[in-house]
């Protein structure tokens, strides 16, 4: 497909009854995220295979719950790390080496 900004990458994908479909492999777009944000505000965070029918986002389920993971859900940190978390992030990495799950808890 040709869109102002280029050409968007799609990937095939296969329904419930076998019908062949496309899924989108651009960029998350502002409409995008806010149609995730109501259905998980509605449904919860769970039932992500279930997304892409009830919604018409034309994501897989796991593109779906990556996006609100690591970028829509609410109480994430995404700010810059300051220079005292980085040194407390060093310190742990010396004592327990690469457990990062460990280290994460440390940091909470």
């Amino acid at each position: 497909m040709d869109t102002p900004v280029g050409k968007i990458r799609c990937s095939m994908g296969k329904g419930d009854q076998g019908v062949v479909f496309m899924r989108k492999r651009s960029a998350w777009t502002a409409a995008e995220d806010d149609i995730l944000k109501n259905y998980v505000k509605i449904h919860g965070a769970h039932q992500w295979k279930e997304v892409e029918k009830m919604t018409g986002l034309k994501r897989s389920g796991k593109s779906c719950w990556l996006r609100w993971k690591d970028h829509l859900q609410p109480g994430l940190n995404k700010a810059k790390l300051s220079e005292e978390e980085k040194e407390l992030i060093n310190r742990l990495q010396a004592q327990y080496g690469n457990k990062w799950s460990t280290i994460a808890s440390q940091m909470k």
